[in-house]
């Protein structure tokens, strides 16, 4: 293989800067029979990214990748923190019909280096379809970012099985991407299955169950399902009683959402007992509040006036 060496130092900008004169990095011959060094490119552009000088540092990520291919190969893994430097450039500025092909070509490299039942790859390939499906979303494309949580959702099924953690978070991310892109009546289907997988597998009361019922409770109340929505943070409520013994912070924040969604419903329903269970919840929030963080903080201020609101009959 033809020998890659060093770039001189000033050879991209017209201001040498002495920042770069140490800038290199070991990489291994093919044949693993020595090494040779190569200007670490993608260093010096973070270096000049956090001097504010974004043309330059875009240069130097795309001359990095080019190195990194002409070394490697286009396919080989060495190349995949390129892309993601140049992806993340991008996303980073709002210029997204430009990273797009840098993330199209990142999950194409990710899903090439699958292997059956192996973690290694998993974690890397979700991580580019979340960033390439808000690259779609951005770009008016949410039907194939939809495409991209099914075929993902669809390989970690065909790897890990149908209930394995792995599979459940693409599940979960699935149900996110339709809630954000206010597709309510499909997030509403994913979350409710992937709340009957975790309470198969953990338990109907396990604290893996509350992430889940949150997320389900905005369903609820962007569906006026207020029934529904009251049962799902209910059901929080008790579980996180169950571990917390009925204090802590974490409980007084899902009471005041319990609230909440009783004031929506008393108001819509025009019923006196949501109404009046409001209170209460609201009231017993407001005393581990002011227990833990004292009486004059916003969060009991915001409170008060909830309930002061509510009496109100607003």
């Amino acid at each position: 293989m033809e020998s890659v060496t060093s770039l001189p130092v000033g050879a991209l900008t017209s201001e040498p800067t002495s920042a770069t004169s140490e800038i290199s990095v070991k990489l291994p011959l093919s044949s693993g029979a020595g090494q040779e060094n190569l200007f670490d490119h993608a260093l010096m552009a973070r270096a000049y990214l956090s001097e504010g000088r974004f043309d330059e540092a875009e240069r130097l990520y795309k001359l990095a990748l080019d190195v990194s291919q002409d070394f490697y190969g286009a396919s080989h893994g060495e190349v995949a923190p390129h892309l993601e430097n140049l992806s993340s450039f991008y996303v980073g500025r709002a210029r997204y019909q430009q990273a797009r092909p840098y993330l199209e070509r990142l999950y194409a490299l990710r899903l090439s280096q699958r292997s059956f039942g192996s973690d290694r790859y998993f974690q890397p390939l979700l991580a580019t379809v979340e960033q390439l499906s808000l690259v779609l979303e951005h770009l008016c494309e949410s039907e194939q970012a939809e495409k991209l949580y099914l075929a993902t959702l669809r390989a970690a099924e065909k790897d890990f099985g149908s209930d394995s953690e792995h599979t459940l978070i693409v599940l979960g991310k699935l149900g996110e991407y339709y809630s954000r892109t206010g597709v309510y009546v499909a997030a509403r289907a994913v979350f409710e299955e992937l709340l009957d997988i975790l309470s198969h597998k953990h338990g109907a009361n396990s604290l893996e169950l509350s992430a889940v019922l949150s997320q389900l409770s905005e369903v609820y109340g962007r569906l006026a399902l207020y029934y529904d929505r009251i049962a799902v943070l209910e059901r929080q409520v008790e579980i996180t009683e169950c571990v917390h013994n009925g204090t802590g912070v974490a409980l007084a924040s899902q009471l005041v959402r319990l609230g909440e969604a009783l004031s929506v419903a008393a108001k819509h329903y025009q019923c006196k007992e949501f109404a009046e269970r409001a209170h209460l919840i609201y009231c017993r929030a407001l005393s581990i509040y002011e227990r833990f963080n004292g009486a004059n903080t916003p969060t009991i201020q915001g409170l008060r006036a909830k309930l002061s609101k509510l009496a109100a009959g607003a």
